[in-house]
């Protein structure tokens, strides 16, 4: 699972290196959402048994590493004019005189002053560095992604007639071409002709916002070069990994096999993504903001007014500290009262309504005999399998359980009827039923239907068999079969009619709570590292902060466009 997110998003990271190109919006999307795929892969990774070569530290270092080299091409213009032969072109014999002046020493008397004349000289002395710099880059992509491959044991399935490069080499080529493009990015920074007021052409600027991210990204790729290379020089045998992730984060996580249901995924994703946010940012919104003095009254006297003005900041921040530390029993009831509207109260008090309301002929006089020779309690179990806490499921949903149910009662009697029970009849009957069955439970986007036909299947052929009665196979068929249904039309129906996860609701809030959070992330970035005092220097610790934030936004952002795509299901 781990070398194949690696593998994808490596791939994806690849294709994103070609320059130059037009901006495309579904590339972007695939960054994004390999993005949060790879926590999700290393999650999954951290929380299960494994048998793997891949250590758990090794595998979340790597994640960070590509997150770092996705977030820097998601920064860089792809359509650059920089490779442009016709700019190159450009003041080629003006510029070549600048080269004989230079070598003897002497200063310009002109400068470039045209656009055009600036786009030519920066072209010439980056364009073959830059393009040297983006081969080398693909260049240890495409070796790291051969390395992963071969670590994680995938290279036969994946790339069958491909051995491992050698990253080595691939590695000291992208420091080579990292040298030239620093000392081509020199002489152009110490070039006489150029004019002061080039900053000033937004076709100059545009050039320097893609030269100068591409270098930080060919930073990102050597730093995840070095890390893939460490890890198959030493190599280790296949070993039984234990979970590692800390149970108190399991409790609220699934793994990939629970969470594969069409919509489950991207609703439960959701409310957690935004809730984490909600978290974060408002921790970060609810910090008092205390302005630094002036740079003349630092130097005033003590007891003036700079040591006055001190105090009441203080004061402030002495009086939140303890209003958060301190929650009054109000507060506490109401977190309670708001925690009882939440998806879980409601998901049980549906539960309870529907089981009991279903049970009642089982505590009656009249029914309780046919209730239990039909067993028509698989109605109540089909109701705890199939009621969702988040979707609410489709008229799609409900015809493919419904069908299965159908398929897996007359199969089970046509089981039981082919050979009046024989065991290795009905075994045949079963491996042809089953197999279609569990892939859909596994691998499908539907997996309630297929583990309702296999139950369907169970209950009926083995009904049939341990049945003391001798009711014709026909009955049990059509009745257990029937309990099935009434079980899926109470679950569906129940979802669409109390408190319906609404796609287009959600999309609505979210999309408001989205606007906030990016004002809030806005304020903060710009006071800690456009306007901050020179003791106030953002550290690594804020630099690691702000790249969680990030990679939470990002993720908020990838669930709000799952949710609008959930929205083409809703009638």
């Amino acid at each position: 699972m781990n070398s194949l997110s690696f593998h994808e998003a490596l791939e994806t990271i690849g294709r994103s290196l070609i320059f130059p190109r037009q901006e495309k919006i579904l590339l972007r999307n695939d960054l994004a959402w390999h993005f949060v795929r790879l926590s999700t892969a290393v999650r999954d990774f951290t929380i299960e048994f494994s048998i793997s070569r891949f250590d758990p530290e090794d595998i979340r270092s790597v994640r960070n590493l590509i997150q770092s080299v996705i977030r820097t091409l998601l920064a860089i213009d792809p359509d650059t004019t920089l490779f442009d032969i016709n700019a190159v072109n450009v003041e080629q014999e003006s510029l070549a005189t600048d080269q004989n002046q230079r070598r003897r020493g002497q200063k310009k008397e002109e400068q470039l002053g045209t656009p055009q004349e600036i786009l030519g000289l920066v072209a010439r002395l980056l364009a073959n560095p830059a393009n040297a710099l983006v081969q080398a880059m693909i260049a240890c992509t495409t070796d790291c992604d051969n390395a992963l491959i071969f670590l994680g044991g995938q290279h036969h399935s994946l790339r069958p007639s491909h051995t491992p490069q050698n990253l080595a080499v691939s590695l000291h080529a992208l420091s080579m071409a990292m040298i030239a493009f620093d000392e081509a990015d020199v002489v152009l920074m110490d070039e006489s002709k150029l004019h002061p007021a080039a900053s000033t052409f937004p076709e100059v600027i545009s050039l320097f916002l893609f030269v100068h991210p591409l270098r930080q990204a060919a930073d990102n790729v050597q730093a995840l070069s070095s890390k893939i290379l460490s890890m198959h020089q030493n190599r280790r045998c296949w070993t039984p990994q234990l979970p590692s992730y800390p149970w108190q984060k399991q409790l609220n996580r699934s793994n990939a096999q629970v969470r594969h249901d069409r919509g489950g995924l991207t609703a439960g994703f959701y409310f957690r993504t935004k809730t984490q946010l909600e978290r974060t940012l408002g921790d970060l919104q609810s910090r008092p903001f205390v302005p630094s003095g002036r740079k003349d009254e630092a130097s005033a006297p003590q007891g003036t007014s700079t040591q006055r003005s001190a105090q009441p900041n203080a004061k402030v921040l002495s009086k939140t500290s303890k209003t958060s530390d301190q929650k009054t029993i109000r507060h506490q009831v109401w977190e309670l009262s708001h925690r009882m509207q939440g998806f879980e109260a409601r998901f049980a008090f549906k539960v309870v309504l529907v089981t009991t309301l279903l049970s009642v002929p089982a505590w009656l006089e009249q029914s309780r005999q046919w209730w239990n020779d039909s067993e028509i309690w698989w109605t109540v179990v089909t109701v705890w399998l199939m009621t969702h806490p988040r979707v609410s499921g489709t008229f799609q949903d409900l015809a493919a359980r419904l069908l299965c149910v159908a398929l897996g009662a007359i199969w089970g009697g046509l089981a039981f009827a082919a050979g009046d029970g024989n065991p290795y009849v009905m075994a045949v009957f079963a491996a042809v039923f089953m197999i279609p069955m569990m892939h859909r439970y596994t691998q499908s986007a539907h997996p309630r239907s297929g583990l309702i036909g296999c139950i369907s299947f169970t209950v009926v052929s083995l009904g049939a068999v341990t049945d003391e009665n001798r009711h014709p196979i026909s009955t049990i068929a059509w009745t257990r079969g029937l309990a099935f249904a009434v079980g899926i039309l109470a679950s569906i129906l129940t979802n669409w009619v109390m408190w319906p996860f609404v796609a287009r609701h959600e999309l609505k809030k979210s999309l408001a709570t989205m606007m906030l959070h990016l004002a809030i992330l806005y304020r903060s970035v710009t006071s800690k590292y456009i306007y901050y005092n020179e003791e106030q220097a953002p550290s690594a610790e804020d630099i690691e902060r702000s790249e969680m934030l990030e990679g939470r936004l990002r993720e908020g952002f990838v669930r709000i466009r799952q949710l609008l795509e959930l929205t083409r299901h809703e009638i």
